[in-house]
């Protein structure tokens, strides 16, 4: 008898041992008491419980379609639909009675017993002393992961029951834990060999009106697609589209800012350089535009006025009215006057001779004259005092 005969022979009525394959069988059960009981599978000087070595040198190499070295857990149980195999149980002793808190189980997934997948089941406080487990994370046979459902859908699906926070992301980076690495804390990216399509949504945020108790969206609050975001739209047609919900109309975009400071909406160019700014103040909405290092105020609107800092003018020459008839402006107040209908002199001219002219009204101190700017004349209006 060999060495590892002699060491078992308690155990010779339960223990089979094959020297020329170097295998052991146990027929029932095996139960190692007494101080701190180790049995060791490939492991001469055991340091747990349960110590297994591999020599994975010389064992089989796993592979898709070999085993490999290691443990072997079989079920010889019949294959049905959503099934259990043989399962790792971790238990906590509690007198004499052993509470089973966690444990991981193969699934079956078709009735064929091909398709098999993992749950994890864990015990929370809800399950008080006893051994109720319920099944939190699924791995699906298709390679679909489930997190509180055990049918996830897609290649991810969270569930949660009740209300609550589902998820939450961390960058430790901030706090010198961690170096941050310059990479986004979640990432989204879809890849195009040419032949897949980009279109459809990488991220969207909505409202499930149905009241359906799986994913569905009917009204979108946030998206991002290919071709940009989507705040109310789950069809972005620009970079960024905002479309109000509420079809009698509502705020689209409110900006707030602390303690009473202006907000500001800025535009930059390529090079970071800012070229156009807008921004409130005081009640008042104020415009500005390049000013070579800085930019420079051009218009102001008020509640009272509106007050520019640069010519207002036409795009055109001859080609724009101030006012119209029958919304006229009640006055006008300004300095001289300046006439000119140049723009019509290939138009066929005023209506009454069908010439053009430019004139140039200016104030005196007892008098309005009139300045001919095409021939250089200046004339005096006859004034008649009245009152």
């Amino acid at each position: 008898m060999s060495n590892n005969n002699r060491e078992l022979s308690q155990f010779a009525s339960r223990i089979t041992v094959d020297d020329t394959t170097s295998t052991v069988s146990i027929a029932s059960s095996l139960n190692l008491t007494g101080g701190y009981p180790r049995f060791g599978i490939g492991e001469a000087t055991p340091k747990n419980s349960l110590h297994i070595l591999v020599d994975t040198a010389s064992a089989q190499e796993f592979t898709e379609t070999t085993n490999g070295g290691g443990i072997f857990l079989e079920s010889n149980g019949s294959s049905t639909t959503g099934g259990y195999g043989a399962a790792i149980n971790f238990t906590r002793l509690d007198g004499s009675s052993h509470r089973r808190k966690a444990a991981i189980v193969p699934k079956q997934f078709t009735g064929d017993g091909e398709s098999v997948g993992l749950s994890f089941f864990t015990a929370n406080r809800n399950y008080g002393t006893n051994s109720t487990v319920g099944e939190v994370l699924t791995l699906h046979s298709n390679g679909m992961v489930g997190l509180g459902t055990d049918d996830p859908q897609t290649q991810l699906d969270v569930y949660r029951a009740t209300a609550g926070t589902i998820g939450r992301f961390y960058d430790t980076g901030s706090n010198g834990y961690a170096l941050y690495n310059g990479g986004p804390i979640v990432g989204l990216s879809r890849i195009s060999n040419g032949s897949v399509s980009l279109d459809g949504l990488l991220f969207q945020v909505g409202i499930d009106k149905s009241l359906s108790d799986s994913y569905n969206i009917d009204e979108t609050v946030f998206c991002v697609a290919n071709t940009g975001v989507g705040i109310g739209t789950d069809n972005p047609d620009s970079t960024l589209n905002i479309q109000s919900q509420n079809p009698s109309g509502s705020t689209a975009i409110k900006f707030t800012a602390p303690l009473n400071q202006p907000n500001k909406l800025q535009f930059h160019l390529v090079d970071g350089t800012l070229d156009a700014e807008i921004k409130n103040e005081e009640a008042s909405l104020i415009f500005f535009t390049d000013g070579n290092t800085t930019p420079c105020e051009r218009m102001r609107i008020q509640s009272d006025k509106i007050m520019a800092s640069v010519d207002f003018k036409p795009d055109d020459d001859g080609t724009l009215d101030l006012g119209a008839i029958g919304a006229r402006w009640a006055n006008i107040y300004t300095s001289d006057i300046d006439l000119s209908n140049e723009s019509k002199k290939d138009k066929g001219g005023n209506e009454v001779d069908g010439t053009w002219g430019s004139y140039n009204i200016q104030e005196g101190e007892n008098d309005l004259f009139l300045i001919n700017r095409r021939s250089g004349k200046k004339y005096k209006f006859n004034i008649t005092e009245v009152s």
